[in-house]
């Protein structure tokens, strides 16, 4: 039996620790792995001492989400591992100076392989970094609109549901560049009143969330709410709801990667 580490976020509400706790779940269903233990990488002194830790707890197998902000733990490593690409990895950590580069361009050279949900990020990824030498497989992100959980819509949701409801689920800092789309959508609303935005999100940036929020109060087209709690009424159950009145295909959930 394998005992896999998986270094990650380890936040409330993140989809990082979403991706954690379904890959989690997916490999402790698998015959041969008997645990799955998630390990933050923000916890410095644990990270100091990971082979160390591993070998205590019998953990021979390694993955890291994020190329950087694992891979700079992993590069040294003499633990196999493999690296699931973030899209920080591609949007924010490509254009940092070259120890960064460096850092990231160690790690996913010496990784047993590199997981990646879509092609333009490998190729963010090759276009600075150089050509990948490990194997690389793609593992498409999609959202089942058939829900096993159905949340209870806050009263902000209920009451945009019967429009064309785009639902934006996304940490409120700089990097997703929610005004943006707020504009965008805005003049969407302009030439057809039911096109609405609603966006999910926990603020990681509070003096961006208050422009956020400032813009907001004068948009006609969109609305924030807060995270929904991630066990029994979770978020990703929000973006698969079953719309009994409506057709699936107007409700269209979606992230900040889907503009690169």
């Amino acid at each position: 039996m394998v005992r896999v580490g998986l270094i990650t976020t380890c936040g409330s509400f993140s989809g990082n620790t979403c991706l954690a706790r379904r890959v989690k779940g997916y490999l402790e269903g698998i015959d041969n792995v008997e645990e799955c233990v998630l390990l933050p990488h923000s916890d410095a002194e644990l990270m100091k001492g990971l082979e160390s830790y591993c070998k205590g707890k019998n953990i021979s197998k390694l993955i890291g989400i994020h190329s950087y902000r694992s891979g700079k733990w992993l590069k040294d490593c003499s633990i196999p591992y493999c690296l699931i690409l973030g899209g920080t990895d591609a949007t924010i950590f490509l254009s940092k100076d070259e120890d960064t580069l460096s850092v990231m361009r160690t790690a996913i050279n010496r990784a047993s392989f590199l997981i990646s949900f879509a092609d333009w990020m490998v190729e963010a990824v090759t276009e600075t970094l150089g050509d990948i030498s490990c194997p690389i497989h793609y593992i498409p992100q999609s959202v089942d609109h058939i829900p096993d959980v159905l949340p209870k819509c806050p009263e902000a949701v209920a009451s945009i549901m019967r429009k064309k409801c785009f639902c934006l689920v996304a940490g409120i800092r700089p990097v997703k560049d929610i005004l943006f789309l707020v504009d965008t959508m805005d003049r969407w609303h302009g030439n057809d009143a039911e096109v609405q935005l609603l966006i999910v999100g926990e603020v990681r940036d509070g003096t961006y969330a208050s422009e956020v929020k400032s813009r907001l109060d004068s948009s006609p087209s969109s609305q924030i709410i807060d995270p929904l709690p991630q066990v029994e009424q979770t978020t990703h159950a929000l973006m698969r709801i079953d719309l009994s009145n409506l057709p699936f295909s107007r409700f269209i959930p979606f992230s900040c990667s889907c503009f690169h």
